[in-house]
């Protein structure tokens, strides 16, 4: 058994159950969503199972800047970006300082299910040139369009639902207002 990197309240990561967790690791205009995979596998390289996280965030650009949204700028996903800590190239990162929420995946196949819709979407979008519409307060913002494209917080919950993740009520990890502390505010 593994202990997250992300949230050391989660200590029982193993071949069977990986955690899954969304991080905001902003503190500006409600900062950035990225998505967090931990799990522990086998290997051929290795008599013991090995742990690894793998860090999911997508990079949007926007189309319009109109101001009659009130901010909410439209554009399109234009980057997916993947760091494994299984790629020899992949630097160590540091989660720690950032508010997550977590929650376990006892369904590996549904975890590798949502590994391989982020591969596909990348794959797509990257090398295929599809158009994935976003705008910055996604599909269920005060003054987003419906239809218009999901923003960070929206594609990383969407992923989390293919991992079979109960996210009923999620939101993006909030930033505590002292400037000392960054915790989670539930």
């Amino acid at each position: 058994m593994a202990t997250s990197k992300v949230n050391a309240e989660y200590n029982e990561i193993n071949e069977n159950r990986w955690l899954i967790s969304i991080l905001n690791t902003g503190a500006k205009s409600g900062g950035h969503s990225i998505l967090v995979l931990e799990g522990i596998e086998r290997v051929a390289t290795s008599v013991f199972p090995q742990p690894f996280i793998i860090q999911y965030d997508i990079r949007a650009v926007a189309d319009t800047a109109d101001d009659s949204s009130f901010g909410n700028h439209k554009g399109h996903i234009s980057e997916i970006r993947i760091f494994d800590s299984r790629d020899p190239l992949s630097r160590e990162r540091d989660y720690t300082p950032f508010p997550s929420r977590s929650d376990y995946c006892e369904d590996i196949d549904r975890a590798r299910a949502m590994m391989a819709s982020i591969a596909k979407d990348k794959r797509e979008i990257e090398q295929e040139g599809k158009h994935v519409p976003y705008q910055f307060f996604g599909e269920k913002g005060l003054f987003s369009q419906r239809g218009a494209g999901q923003n960070c917080t929206g594609w990383c919950i969407d992923k989390m639902v293919i991992a079979g993740i109960d996210v009923h009520g999620l939101t993006k990890p909030k930033i505590a207002a002292s400037s000392l502390s960054r915790c989670v505010i539930l």
